[in-house]
């Protein structure tokens, strides 16, 4: 079954070849430099390299096309380090960086991602974060989590791959607007959001594993004009213990699809599909939550499975607009489960319409759906049902 081969080591180890950043092909053998290499910059293991870093960038010894490769774990701090375009931040086994905070409250990036950047096989714990054991809905930020953010993708192509994250800051990856973001094979535990996608489109998530959120694990947001994500892609990857929701699609989710993934133990939902409807700028046609797929997935011990969700307190949302709400979202070939006496959902719909399902099964104490129409105009609950596979006990 999927849950029993979806589980991701907490720490997603993959194989480092220096030789292999050197020779990915003729082309790139021509324009890359040799590799920088901690012990060469003279970088000896639990050293604090922040000074060190900043100045390497500053004096362009840190190039557009390099690569460094951290040969074991270092103390680093600072803001808004900027590695060039098509720059690699690499590690070998095990090795990678202490983050620490020098404030509570400091909201800025440890590095800025160019475009291009890939970081790959690294290790990031943010070793002072807090860690008070709030296990609530509304965590304080500068007393549950600091706000700092340790990567922010601020271009195009960046790429997240093999590496770590751990402690409670405000977000580890924050992609402000780029497009074509990957994120493979990464685990994150703790933080607010542990990974952020602000507008960017045609990022792709695999392979990951997103646990321990005070808040939730992937949290999509639109820029202050509207531009909200669009074609997102999130696969083969599992979200769970997260305090709020597994993947929160509050900026918009359009022509997105989640595939083969598993969410346990969520505190809110697995997924929810969440349209906010503050000032005119929600009405952007990228920020609508429409066209969804959600496929192939498992639903296990979450107290609600998937939940739809309009905000419309201001009264913005009409019947003259009410079509943007969130809507065309099909669910096929997935598991909703509890294996415990909790009772637990498959769908809270607050409002939408044109939402289906088909082919799921419910085991345990599941039931099917609710709906609200808490705040939408009248064409909310229209078109709303599916089929269900399967009934029964949960597995074991």
């Amino acid at each position: 079954m999927l849950y029993a081969s979806a589980r991701i080591s907490p720490q997603a180890i993959g194989a480092f070849l220096a030789c292999g950043l050197w020779a990915a092909g003729a082309g790139a053998q021509e324009f890359r430099p040799p590799p920088f290499y901690s012990s060469g910059l003279g970088w000896s293991a639990g050293q604090d390299i922040s000074g060190a870093f900043a100045d390497l960038l500053s004096n362009n010894t840190f190039k557009a096309g390099g690569t460094l490769v951290l040969e074991d774990t270092y103390k680093i701090s600072g803001s808004n380090l900027r590695l060039p375009e098509n720059f690699t931040l690499t590690a070998t086994r095990g090795a990678g960086l202490d983050v620490r905070t020098t404030s509570a409250t400091d909201t800025s990036a440890l590095f800025l991602l160019s475009s291009g950047v890939t970081v790959d096989t690294v290790t990031f714990d943010v070793v002072n974060a807090p860690e008070t054991g709030y296990s609530g809905a509304k965590p304080v930020s500068g007393t549950d989590y600091h706000t700092k953010r340790v990567l922010v993708v601020d271009g195009d192509g960046a790429t997240v791959r093999n590496s770590s994250f751990s402690g409670n800051v405000s977000m580890h990856i924050d992609v402000r607007n780029g497009d074509r973001f990957t994120l493979d094979k990464s685990s994150f535990d703790g933080g607010f959001y542990q990974v952020r996608i602000v507008g960017g489109d045609d990022a792709k998530v695999t392979g990951s594993h997103f646990k321990n959120s005070l808040g939730d694990g992937i949290k999509t947001t639109a820029t202050p004009t509207g531009d909200g994500p669009e074609r997102m892609t999130v696969s083969h990857s599992f979200f769970e213990g997260n305090a709020r929701d597994g993947l929160d699609t509050a900026g918009g989710f359009k022509d997105g699809q989640v595939r083969n993934s598993v969410f346990h133990g969520n505190g809110v939902s697995g997924i929810d599909i969440k349209s906010l409807y503050k000032s005119s700028s929600d009405f952007d046609p990228s920020k609508q939550n429409h066209n969804i797929r959600i496929s192939g997935s498992e639903f296990i011990d979450n107290s609600n499975g998937i939940v739809v969700t309009v905000l419309n307190r201001n009264g913005l949302l009409t019947e003259d607009n009410a079509h943007l709400m969130p809507h065309g979202i099909l669910v096929s070939d997935s598991i909703f489960e509890s294996t415990t006496a909790k009772n637990t959902r498959a769908f809270l719909i607050k409002d939408g319409y044109d939402i289906s399902w088909e082919g799921i099964s419910l085991l345990g104490n599941v039931s099917e759906l609710r709906f609200l129409g808490a705040e939408a105009p009248s064409l909310s609950g229209t078109n709303i049902g599916g089929t269900i596979a399967a009934n029964g006990a949960p597995r074991r």
